[in-house]
């Protein structure tokens, strides 16, 4: 189950096909008998569809403008739950080729570490399928078929956008799950027991000794998402199902929910303006969490099934982000359906090599995410924001390549606004801010299946 308020941006449109127009078109003129049909015709095109249906929502027709809103959230909905698909037909191909070919299905990058490696001269691949498979399970599938596998490890380039994943030699040795556009890992099995040795005397008027820890017993697991979606943990695992070979429960009781003794919590300044965490560009998104269980007294050799899933929040740029020329911008405002945001008074130093400090108004977007309430284990990640403002603002140079910036100060007022101090790091050669990108985000809490057997018990 993928279960969701989700939508999800794509990154690669082309113009609004004929067919698409067309069909949107007949959104606002066709009788309600017939709607349910044309609306079912849009949404199988997918992606397709996209352009006109935001096309539509500009539309002077009231009831066009509404019936297309509604379907570019469905639309989008579906297309963030359905991974890229890769058709596998390879017969002794190298694995530079089969990679080009993921490149041209997928979009998504690939190289092979070390380039030099005389290993990728002599490997051949050889695989087929009768379908295409989501792109996690093809790579896994091409990564058995010719011992290598995906080393999330490689530093990322300080000038790309979009990651880059790095295949190296080797078949992978990690238990996974695959379900959509995820993969999730698993790490690392813990169980650790204190033990002491020998009773400690005492006087009869002397405290009694604390209980002993008990043991912990954890799973450590990831879950990558594709290049192009934006996540961050919204919860702990749900529906958490394990038990060992001796067909013991290792699922712990819940933990209790301890209420917050300053009643509500402290007041935010709104979703989007969060200082973080947020997308390094170039960096392929993921996120790391234990798997708190229960050790029985006499445990098992293997934890024979372990299943839930994991509720995370979700996030992808649409295309087409409002551009900001910075040296045009002083004093000016720029406004989108969701942001507001207006540039200082004063001419921007964009040349100086030392860090550049520019203050920018947020006005708060109104699509925020709320977190999980599921009680989590004490040592569990606090849910995070996905729709923070290194996931909304982009700037860059000349040649359209990102900049590295930081967020140093939010300051929130209680019209929803925020005034934002972003600093630019030190800017080597003819690397100057040219542009700021704000973008809008399409969200998403979603629940992310995973489900692992016999898995060794250390």
């Amino acid at each position: 189950m993928i279960a969701a308020t989700v939508s999800l941006s794509l990154a690669l449109l082309v113009a609004a096909e004929p067919e698409a127009t067309a069909l949107v078109a007949r959104l606002g003129a066709a009788p309600a008998s017939e709607q349910r049909a044309v609306a079912a015709q849009i949404e199988a095109l997918g992606p397709k569809a996209l352009p006109a249906l935001r096309a539509a929502k500009g539309s002077k027709d009231p009831e066009l403008r509404r019936r297309a809103s509604a379907l570019l959230e469905k639309v989008e909905t579906g297309l963030l739950i359905r991974p890229s698909l890769v058709a596998l037909d390879f017969q002794e191909q190298p694995p530079a080729e089969v990679i080009r070919s993921i490149h041209a299905q997928t979009g998504i990058s690939l190289v092979l570490e070390p380039p030099g490696n005389p290993a990728w001269q002599t490997v051949r691949i050889s695989l087929k399928e009768s379908q295409p498979l989501p792109f996690w399970e093809a790579l896994d599938r091409i990564g058995s078929a010719g011992r290598l596998h995906h080393d999330p490890s490689f530093p990322r380039p300080a000038d790309e956008r979009t990651p880059i994943l790095h295949l190296v030699e080797g078949a992978t040795t990690f238990p996974r799950s695959f379900s959509g556009p995820f993969r999730t890992n698993l790490l690392s099995v813990h169980r650790r027991h204190d033990l002491a040795f020998g009773p400690k005397e005492r006087a009869d008027d002397e405290e009694d000794e604390p209980e002993p820890e008990p043991e912990r017993f954890e799973v450590v697991a990831q879950v990558f998402a594709e290049p192009q979606l934006l996540i961050t943990l919204n919860g702990p695992p749900k529906e958490l199902k394990a038990r060992d070979d001796f067909d013991q429960d290792l699922v712990p009781p819940p933990p209790e929910l301890v209420e917050d003794p300053d009643g509500a919590p402290e007041p935010g300044g709104g979703p989007g303006i969060e200082r973080g965490p947020g997308r390094v560009p170039g960096a392929l998104a993921v996120v790391q969490f234990p798997i708190a269980l229960h050790a029985p007294e006499r445990p098992g050799t293997t934890i024979e099934r372990l299943e839930g899933f994991i509720p995370l929040q979700v996030a992808m740029r649409r295309p087409d982000p409002l551009t900001i020329t910075l040296a045009e911008a002083a004093g000016r405002t720029f406004e989108t359906d969701e942001l507001s945001v207006r540039l200082p008074e004063g001419k921007l130093d964009l040349t100086s090599r030392e860090p550049l400090e520019l203050f920018v108004t947020l006005k708060a977007p109104a699509n925020a995410l709320p977190p999980d309430e599921t009680p989590a284990p004490p040592d569990f990640p606090e849910p995070r924001p996905v729709d923070t403002l290194q996931n909304r603002l982009e700037v860059v140079d000349s040649k359209n390549r990102p900049l590295a910036f930081r967020i140093k100060d939010v300051q929130r007022d209680d019209s929803g606004e925020s005034r934002v101090l972003i600093v630019l790091s030190a800017r080597e050669g003819s690397a100057q801010p040219v542009q700021l990108h704000v973008y809008s985000l399409v969200l998403g809490a979603i629940e992310v299946p995973f489900k692992f057997t016999k898995i060794p018990m250390p």
